[in-house]
């Protein structure tokens, strides 16, 4: 049966930025349709769709001339009113409505003098977030920043997600894939899913697929139907990835283009841009992202197959 053509649709909007500074991570809520965006100055901005709110000052005080090191990951609670961020070496919760920063967690340093670099950050629910350190330090904190749980790893996750279904933390080390209850973290050990060389995971918090980024491609999973993977290949690029709450698509960056995968029917297409895009999310839908670039640009891009594609088999 041939497979159904794939349309990538011209961007929706393109919201630019004064100080042209790349977008370094973005953050979308769907229940109230607020973006936020993260950029290499260390500045935190909102949007109501194409309308500006407001921006906040994210730098930590202690590298405040170090725009390098802020701004790594954001995460949006459920709801949307509570936006959790990783800057240089802490995590910071910010208040969708004004703007205010809520309170701002810093794990102790090591041996007095070395700082901890937030590596991977999920929202679990309303009143939880799930963080890891490098100092190999994973905790989970409250709405008011206070530790609830706390685990040690040797290796602590470089990237994770969360997903809901399954109460499952999913998170790459650099050398294998592990699973974590978010209920259970620190009181038992994790389930290794897959052993290799392994950079970043994406997936949706409500979706029950995830993807891994491996030498030469992705190695994608499934949650609720453990036999079900598949291998895709790819070129070389930056971890930026995402895999829709459906399951349907994995789109990922490849120097100044955005390769997106048909899980499906297993057609893929790539769309090409003059600039470098560097953070990608899912928008209001599984055939909606939202892409940040180098320039300060931030595109919406409908994803579309027409026809009926053909199911892949439950294993590849």
């Amino acid at each position: 049966m041939p497979q159904q053509p794939l349309i990538i649709a011209a961007p929706d909007f393109v919201h630019e930025f004064m100080d042209e500074s790349p977008i370094r991570c973005l953050a979308y809520a769907p229940k109230t349709g607020i973006l936020a965006t993260g950029d290499g100055n260390g500045q935190l901005r909102f949007y109501d769709g194409e309308d500006f709110l407001f921006d906040v000052d994210c730098r930590p005080d202690t590298n405040k001339g170090r725009n390098e090191l802020t701004l790594r990951l954001l995460s949006f609670c459920p709801s949307g009113d509570l936006l959790y961020c990783a800057n240089g070496n802490e995590i910071v919760a910010v208040s969708v409505q004004s703007g205010q920063v809520f309170w701002t967690f810093k794990p102790n340093k090591l041996f007095a003098l070395l700082l901890s670099t937030p590596l991977g950050l999920a929202a679990i629910d309303d009143y939880h977030v799930v963080a890891s350190f490098s100092c190999g330090q994973m905790v989970v904190l409250d709405r008011q920043g206070r530790v609830i749980r706390r685990h040690f790893e040797n290796d602590a996750p470089q990237s994770m997600v969360y997903m809901e279904r399954n109460d499952l933390i999913v998170g790459v080390d650099g050398f294998k894939t592990l699973t974590w209850r978010s209920h259970d973290l620190g009181t038992s050990k994790p389930e290794i899913v897959y052993e290799g060389r392994a950079y970043s995971v994406a997936g949706h918090r409500k979706g029950t697929r995830f993807a891994i980024r491996i030498p030469g491609g992705f190695n994608v999973f499934d949650t609720v139907n453990p036999d079900w993977t598949m291998t895709i290949p790819c070129g070389a690029g930056l971890p930026h990835a995402l895999v829709s709450e459906d399951g349907t698509w994995l789109v990922h960056t490849e120097e100044n283009a955005l390769i997106a995968h048909n899980l499906n029917n297993r057609y893929t297409e790539k769309l090409r841009f003059d600039d470098v895009p560097t953070s990608l999310i899912q928008g209001e839908d599984s055939n909606t992202i939202i892409a940040g670039f180098r320039s300060g640009e931030v595109n919406t891009i409908s994803l579309e197959v027409k026809g009926s594609p053909t199911p892949p088999p439950m294993t590849s």
